[in-house]
């Protein structure tokens, strides 16, 4: 690059479980210690090796294939200046699997945060986020039957994810936040509708919306009816449709990806802003 002073790509390909993620990293860490050394250089190198652990707690799954699959992709810049120092970087991510948020096939799981959260998070926070620290109690969790894994230490994968956001300078608030909204997914997840005489979904126990509205910040009697009905504007007034249970579920699992889905991209631009050459 210093040579040619021009842009260099590196493309990495392969089917599931050829070692792309591993390879990624492995060229952050030559840059890491072939660069020349600076306080600057240290705190981007420190970001951009720190992001891999953020990124894959949320962006990864263990698939058949694979116990630590990226479920997205990515595409990486890393800056260097006229003298090769690194001084920025930024990450486009695109194509993220939502659909493993609500579903997984059998011998595949979610992704590691979500059972991070549960068997590592403090018993304080679990009791503010509402959680029980047992996976088989959430239906997002257990579809693929190997919620457990004994090749994936998750108590150990959660520190260093906690660790890993200190380093990307998320404040304390930012980071309750994010692991509010994750907690109100699995909260999502547990919401059982009933049938009433019509066959129309009916909410009878609100516990699980509660957490949800209270995670989230939004009231309870609108998530709770945006749930089970369908609303329908004309130009002089609205009209409610009821859901049958299939809709109603469809809307659950709907809310709970773009949830996710808008949760990812929003710390990836976090990622990107700590990263910024400024």
């Amino acid at each position: 690059m210093l040579t040619e002073f021009n842009n260099h790509f590196i493309l990495i390909s392969g089917e599931s479980g050829a070692g792309k993620t591993e390879a990624s990293k492995k060229i952050q860490q030559y840059y890491a210690v072939s660069c020349p050394s600076t306080t600057l250089m240290n705190t981007v190198r420190d970001k951009m090796l720190m992001s891999n652990p953020v990124l894959e707690a949320f962006g990864n799954a263990k698939t058949l294939k694979n116990d630590n699959s990226s479920r997205f992709g990515k595409y990486m810049d890393i800056q260097f200046d006229s003298q090769g120092d690194a001084v920025g970087g930024h990450i486009l991510n695109y194509l993220l699997e939502k659909s493993r948020v609500v579903h997984q096939n059998h011998g595949e799981r979610n992704f590691h945060v979500f059972y991070q959260l549960v068997e590592g998070g403090s018993d304080d926070l679990l009791k503010q986020l509402g959680l029980e620290r047992d996976v088989q109690h959430y239906y997002y969790l257990t579809q693929g039957e190997c919620a457990i894994v004994s090749s994936i230490n998750d108590k150990n994968d959660w520190k260093s994810v906690k660790n890993a956001l200190q380093v990307i300078e998320f404040d304390e608030n930012n980071t309750n936040h994010l692991f509010r909204v994750v907690a109100s997914v699995l909260h999502l997840g547990n919401v059982h509708f009933d049938a009433d005489s019509k066959g129309h979904a009916l909410l009878k126990n609100n516990t699980e919306l509660n957490w949800v509205s209270d995670l989230l910040g939004v009231d309870a009697s609108n998530l709770k009816e945006g749930l089970t009905f369908r609303k329908i504007e004309t130009k002089t007034e609205q009209v409610l449709s009821p859901f049958t249970i299939d809709h109603a579920i469809y809307v659950r699992d709907a809310l709970a990806k773009a949830i996710y889905g808008q949760t990812f991209t929003w710390l990836v631009n976090r990622i990107n802003e700590s990263m910024e050459n400024k």
